[in-house]
């Protein structure tokens, strides 16, 4: 069965949301705004683990360890398929005959032609931020049923793409479009 978010605690969202953002899917080091330390972080990465929203791999040298061993290689952490998938961003393809993870899903850019690793989250969340007044907050995470830190980091994968997603504040509501050059052309009958 898979997790859902409302089965996480607010540390273990910031983290996979942070992670999910990063474009190699490395949880550490954690985000700063995380206040748990200690035995208090490593309980919360080791129930993720737990429930197979991120796995231990072996770290490149820059990485931040989670755990090694004499012998043994340096671990770190990294989000697997089934977390993207808890957060509402991934489908699920991890391979568990290999034991290993699958690769994260590309968000389809406009005009792209759509990848079969699409969704029709993401491909909503596109459609609405191609709209010449794009979309608020609200309106996004509640048609897309993810939380605000959710939306967040899809916006973020896309900016690292290379897609400029303007931020529009008036009167207190934040709502996040492409900007005009960006936007695909609305054909008649698309809307």
């Amino acid at each position: 069965m898979p997790v859902k978010p409302t089965q996480l605690s607010d540390t273990q969202l910031v983290i996979l949301t942070a992670a999910a953002a990063r474009e190699d899917g490395r949880l550490l080091p954690p985000p700063t705004t995380i206040k748990a330390r200690g035995s208090a972080l490593t309980a919360s990465l080791q129930s993720l683990i737990d429930k197979g929203l991120t796995a231990e791999t072996e770290a490149l040298p820059n990485d931040a360890i989670w755990r090694e061993a004499d012998g043994e290689p340096r671990l770190t952490l990294m989000i697997t398929d089934a977390g993207l998938a808890a957060l509402g961003l991934g489908e699920e393809t991890l391979s568990p005959a290999e034991g290993e993870l699958g690769t994260h899903e590309v968000l389809q850019a406009p005009g792209e032609t759509p990848q079969p690793s699409s969704t029709p989250k993401r491909d909503r969340l596109i459609a609405r931020l191609s709209s010449p007044a794009g979309a608020s907050v609200d309106t996004l995470t509640t048609e897309l049923g993810w939380l605000p830190h959710t939306l967040r980091a899809a916006i973020s994968g896309l900016r690292k793409r290379g897609l400029d997603v303007e931020t529009i504040r008036d009167d207190g509501v934040t709502a996040y479009r492409f900007t005009p050059a960006q936007a695909p052309a609305v054909e008649p009958g698309d809307e």
